[in-house]
């Protein structure tokens, strides 16, 4: 389904066609959009990359723009620990302990590594869903799972006219379509080594 049919769906559904609904709507995708990116991390939303590391003493390298999570990094085919932002300062103020193996954590929008390397490391990461619009009018939810933009349209939908009761059954079939995804994820996801992570 395109932009036009997933919000002429969800306005039929609602019977709510009048202009304060309609002017919105794109507001309300924007929510939904935001509500699906914070609970789904699925294999269509998964990307591969690469990131030069260009000097020798560089830690810091940025992460694609559409970052919204990380599953694996790897330098050398082999796959870092993730350390927390406070043991990677433990470590830098203690460089004579310089760890077995690469390192990482994530600072903002920055990955940073330790020790500094001029690698080229190649990561797959969850990228956020792209945003549905009358110019850019499907993506991968709107072509395989429009449930969860119609059920999610609705409860935004309700949530605007006050009507707490239609909102409460759209959320749930909204959560249903949510644990459907999840769980069809969880049966057809890839094997691979997963993130594993440094105590400290």
């Amino acid at each position: 389904m395109n932009y036009q049919q997933i919000v002429d769906t969800a306005v039929g559904y609602s019977d709510k066609q009048d202009a304060g609904v309609n002017s919105m709507l794109s507001s309300f995708l924007l929510v939904v959009e935001q509500r699906l990116g914070d609970a789904l991390k699925v294999r269509e939303m998964a990307k591969r990359a690469q990131l030069w590391m260009s000097d020798n003493d560089q830690q810091y390298v940025g992460l694609p723009y559409d970052f919204d999570g990380l599953r694996d990094i790897q330098l050398n085919s082999v796959s870092l620990d993730y350390v927390s932002p406070s043991k990677m300062n433990e470590l830098l103020d203690n460089q004579a302990a310089i760890p077995s193996q690469y390192v990482y954590t994530i600072i903002a929008d920055q990955l940073q590594i330790y020790p500094a390397t001029n690698e080229t490391l190649e990561i797959i990461y969850y990228a956020r869903i792209p945003q549905l619009t009358t110019l850019e009018d499907t993506n991968w939810v709107s072509q395989t799972k429009p449930n969860l933009y119609i059920f999610g349209l609705l409860v935004e939908i309700f949530s605007y006219v006050q009507d707490g009761q239609a909102g409460q059954i759209w959320e749930q079939r909204f959560q249903q379509e949510l644990a459907a995804v999840r769980t069809n994820d969880d049966v057809t996801r890839w094997s691979g080594t997963p993130m594993r992570i440094v105590n400290g």
